[in-house]
């Protein structure tokens, strides 16, 4: 009776030990051909749980909230619509005066319109009405026509024409991209 007991119970062991290791890889190769089953057999549901997720952790309703606007990417500060942006340019006419206006986008525009006065020894942007302030760039010229360029372009950081004081007539500023 040991010696069947001994036998059974190493084989009734070894089977065990196998079988649960069949058991087990079945158990998982069982799970995992389920699982692939499902995908090959009902793969539009297991890719439509996962493309649920997918739009759930994309938001939707997020993305829609940003372009609620005009629905054109969200690039409205590239608009061409130059009609209500303006800029606010500083000159620095003196050792300690200074005068501000403001400068419609796209527009060469006299200085003299936008009480920027007529000389200037330093010019810089100091505000921008619906864009970046980073992205606007302004052109200084000597003339009313916009044909003869005063110095560089200036944006946030000022542009110096010298210690003293030169004639401006024009400016134009634009946006950037």
């Amino acid at each position: 009776a040991d010696p069947k007991c001994e036998k059974g119970g190493d084989l009734d062991d070894s089977q065990k030990g196998d079988q649960g290791k069949d058991e087990r890889v079945d158990l998982k190769d069982d799970d995992d051909d389920d699982d692939y089953d499902d995908k090959d057999e009902g793969g539009d549901l297991d890719d439509d749980d996962d493309d649920d997720d997918d739009d759930d952790l994309q938001g939707d309703t997020y993305y829609d909230d940003d372009d609620d606007d005009d629905d054109d990417d969200d690039d409205d500060d590239d608009d061409d619509d130059w009609d209500n942006k303006k800029a606010s340019v500083q000159f620095r006419t003196g050792i300690d005066s200074f005068v501000r206006g403001d400068v419609q986008l796209g527009k060469l525009v006299p200085t003299k319109d936008v009480n920027l006065g007529s000389e200037v020894i330093e010019a810089v942007v100091i505000k921008a009405q619906d864009v970046p302030l980073s992205s606007v760039s302004c052109q200084l010229f000597e003339d009313d026509g916009g044909k003869k360029k005063l110095g560089n372009p200036f944006s946030m950081m000022d542009i110096s024409l010298g210690k003293d004081a030169v004639p401006v007539k024009a400016i134009k500023c634009s946006i950037q991209k």
